[in-house]
């Protein structure tokens, strides 16, 4: 009895079977003899997937069933199928690209039976994307930009952009640019984006990423008539009137400015614009220097033509002079103070009159240096400083001779202070501005070369004296006046552009943006400095 129930079932099943492929117009042949066909594959060419596989015994054609966007297909689930096949290979053709095709085969015997479905083989029709480009390369920026995809027309219709700016790889979730749309960018961050086709296979999707870094810019801009700062491009955020500042400090969060009142033997210094503190010098005052170090605010230049520096609260209050030199000829052109000590460099004039580079020492330690170029103690001045660790320090410097100017490099150490390291920048005639120092161990300095009328940045290394020194950036028709460096290498040189007119400009390593345009005759911009958003 049970084994007259089981045979029951079987044969309903197999009734049922037959009834199924019946409504297909499939029949499968039950007698044994006609197998399924075995090792199928599909590879993709293009929009063709070519089919192969092993002969079937008793097969005189057979049938190809697939289905489009899908890794299963059945002979009653399918998108479409060729039959009359009389080979084990065939080729399906113009199928649609980006999408995953599954397929099986039938074996075809006499009377148009069919055998089981071979197993399953699938293939993608991929499609190579185009790779975003974007409107922007890679860079420093001054402010907050706007970046967008230049190349949104080469991508097939349905395409969308997905993006992110915090470093993590994009993926069909994250948010999309609208075609021809930009992006605000606001702060530095890695842009990364993926372009890619809703429903296609993500196997066929493109990248691209740029890292953009962002940075307020910040120059204190002299004319004839009024001071001004400006933030980035034009944005003045702060104008003096009926006082001269002469140089400015940018902290990330304040501006330090020191400069001359009216009449000018009063020292004036101005945080975000106003008066902190001032001091009756009572005679002729020079300012070239400004720096802030925690609390203080150190000035430095000259007092009856003495080199001086002063210091005060960066909360204001009273102006503390420091004399460095009672000879009537001497002036600190620069200042920078780190662990304990105040470094000050500039110049001694002997008695004829040339300038000797003086180099000094105050806080921890107190000392003075003259420094001499090629063994000639003469016409030699100190137009930068910058200590990497507050015991190596390294100097720009300007050479005179014989109505010509030279740019410099030197360095100098607390273990042999008697030898500094020296180093002639350029054979052109030439001066200095400043100096820079990049994470990397890279010395940068600015100056001018007025024979050929354009601004440049040397780069060198330590030691200095066996350095090679290279172009970093040179600037045509533009006087060098300030320069700064942020922390990913890229060089701020600022100053007046010097062709036929008279214009603020600065350069993001060599890309020129103007500040502002200016009537005034002899422009000047002696401070830089940057933040980075």
């Amino acid at each position: 009895m049970e084994e007259t129930m089981k045979l029951r079932r079987v044969i309903i099943a197999l009734c049922a079977i037959s009834l199924l492929f019946a409504c297909q117009n499939i029949t499968i042949d039950d007698d044994g003899e006609l197998k399924a066909p075995v090792y199928l594959t599909a590879n993709a060419s293009g929009t063709t997937v070519n089919l192969e596989w092993q002969i079937a015994s008793g097969a005189i054609s057979y049938s190809v069933y697939y289905k489009k966007n899908a890794t299963g297909v059945s002979v009653t689930d399918f998108t479409d199928k060729k039959e009359g096949v009389l080979q084990n290979t065939t080729s399906i053709t113009g199928l649609d690209s980006g999408y995953t095709y599954a397929f099986i085969v039938l074996a075809v015997g006499t009377g148009g039976t069919k055998s089981d479905p071979s197993p399953v083989a699938t293939a993608s029709i991929s499609v190579n994307l185009p790779v975003p480009q974007f409107n922007k390369t890679a860079g420093a920026y001054p402010g907050t930009q706007w970046v967008g995809i230049n190349n949104y027309a080469d991508f097939p219709t349905g395409a969308l952009i997905a993006y992110t700016t915090n470093g993590t790889d994009p993926n069909g979730i994250s948010p999309t640019i609208q075609p021809n749309g930009s992006i605000e960018i606001t702060t530095s961050c890695t842009r990364k984006v993926l372009a890619y086709v809703p429903g296609w296979n993500m196997s066929t999707y493109s990248t691209a990423e740029a890292a953009y870094t962002l940075v307020d810019v910040h120059t204190l801009c002299v004319e004839e008539s009024a001071t001004t700062i400006f933030r980035n491009t034009g944005n003045s955020v702060h104008s003096f009137s009926g006082t001269l500042p002469k140089v400015m400090y940018y902290d990330g969060t304040d501006y330090y400015s020191a400069g001359y009142g009216v009449p000018q033997n009063y020292l004036l210094i101005w945080k975000n614009g106003n008066q902190i503190a001032s001091l009756n010098t009572t005679t002729t005052s020079s300012i070239q220097a400004i720096t802030v170090s925690g609390s203080t605010v150190y000035v430095a230049g000259s007092l009856n033509n003495n080199a001086y520096y002063w210091t005060c609260s960066t909360g204001g209050g009273d102006i503390t002079p420091n004399s460095l030199s009672n000879s009537g000829r001497s002036c600190v052109n620069a200042i920078y103070p780190v662990s304990g000590k105040i470094y000050l460099g500039g110049y001694e004039k002997n008695g004829t009159g040339a300038k000797q580079a003086y180099f000094w020492v105050r806080g921890s330690v107190t000392a003075a240096f003259p420094i001499t170029a090629n063994d000639e103690n003469k016409d030699f001045e100190v137009t930068g400083i910058f200590s990497v660790d507050g015991t190596d320090v390294i100097m720009s410097g300007t050479y005179f001779s014989e109505g010509s100017t030279y740019a410099y490099a030197y360095t100098w150490d607390d273990a042999d202070p008697d030898h500094p390291k020296i180093k002639e920048l350029t054979t052109n005639p030439a001066n200095t501005v400043g100096l820079a120092y990049s994470a990397s161990g890279n010395i940068y300095v600015g100056g001018y070369e007025p024979v050929n009328n354009r601004s440049v940045v040397w780069q060198l290394t330590m030691p200095i004296d066996t350095s090679a020194v290279t172009l970093a950036h040179t600037y045509a028709t533009f006087v060098l006046r300030s320069m700064t460096i942020d922390s990913f290498g890229n060089i701020f040189a600022a100053g007046m552009f010097n062709s036929g007119g008279a214009a603020f400009r600065f350069y993001i390593n060599s890309t020129p943006y103007t500040i502002a345009a200016t009537a005034a005759s002899q422009p000047s911009i002696p401070s830089i400095f940057i933040k980075a958003k």
